[in-house]
């Protein structure tokens, strides 16, 4: 149960992330709000990981699969404030949430046999995005306006990079993990991510505090980011492990519901058919 406790715990922090990703994600330039929150969450993970961390340097290609997963992070953190800045939560939700399905795939080409019940459940996830994006409202207006087939097309395509972004994440991660601590992996992962977008936001002239957002807001981000991950990793050593890994992939509802009643974002009946389909899908992927 402790597990279980843990991935909610996990779905509620990311839910509440995404929520206020939505909120900030058309009001400054995407790597500035990216440095801001990133960096955040990183100075938040820095103490943890020096008490609690072996530091030991890590062994084989462990680093180089750490680097890899900061990089990986930057894009999906990309595809998800750029597809926020652009479309609803119930949209870009359920597209970014499907990171577990790329998953697969890269399993697949790795070797790895993969089940009926697995493909089943990935095409479960397709058929229930599709479900969302045609039982939707033919004008369906938002703060910026009407919501443009062209306005979807690109915020459909954002989302998908998240979502392979995030599966990119996880799979070096996950590599890296092997070789030592995933603690410390994870740091050197966003520490990766912090000095990528800095180079991003130095070589391009940016400046590197965004207008429009405020610095509690990243903090708040950041503490939230490194609270799900936290979350995921102590669970990830106790007894039911997938317990944790399945609710905490749920965090896309969350952030749904959360925008249903703080934005306003309201859906119809064969939308929540479809979210529920996605997420169903999903769930069997993480588990």
């Amino acid at each position: 149960m402790f597990s279980l406790s843990l991935g909610i715990l996990a779905a509620l922090a990311w839910g509440l992330h995404d929520l206020t990703a939505r909120i900030i994600a058309a009001k400054a330039p995407t790597f500035a709000i990216m440095f801001g929150t990133i960096g955040a969450g990183f100075l938040i993970l820095t103490p943890f990981v020096l008490i609690f961390s072996d530091w030991h340097m890590p062994s084989g290609n462990g680093i180089y699969w750490a680097i890899g997963s900061g990089v990986a992070y930057v894009l999906g953190c990309y595809g998800l404030f750029r597809a926020f800045s652009l479309a609803p939560t119930w949209l870009v939700s359920p597209i970014v949430c499907s990171y577990p399905l790329i998953s697969l795939i890269f399993s697949f080409c790795a070797g790895r046999p993969v089940s009926r019940l697995e493909w089943l459940s990935a095409c479960a996830v397709i058929v229930g995005i599709l479900v969302i994006g045609l039982a939707r409202e033919k004008k369906y207006k938002t703060n910026a306006g009407f919501i443009t087939r062209e306005t979807m097309i690109k915020s459909t395509f954002w989302a998908f990079v998240g979502s392979v972004g995030f599966a990119l994440t996880f799979y070096c991660g996950q590599n890296a993990t092997q070789t030592s601590s995933a603690l410390h992996m994870l740091w050197i992962g966003r520490a990766t991510s912090v000095l990528v977008i800095f180079l991003i936001l130095f070589l391009s002239g940016q400046e590197l505090k965004p207008k429009g957002a405020k610095w509690p807001t990243f903090l708040a981000m950041g503490a939230l980011d490194a609270a799900a991950l936290s979350s995921v990793l102590v669970a990830g050593v106790l007894e039911n492990a997938q317990y944790a890994t399945i609710a905490s992939s749920m965090f896309g509802v969350v952030t749904i519901l959360l925008a249903r009643h703080f934005l306003k974002e309201l859906l119809k009946p064969g939308q929540w058919l479809g979210i529920f389909i996605v997420f169903a899908g999903i769930s069997i992927l993480a588990s």
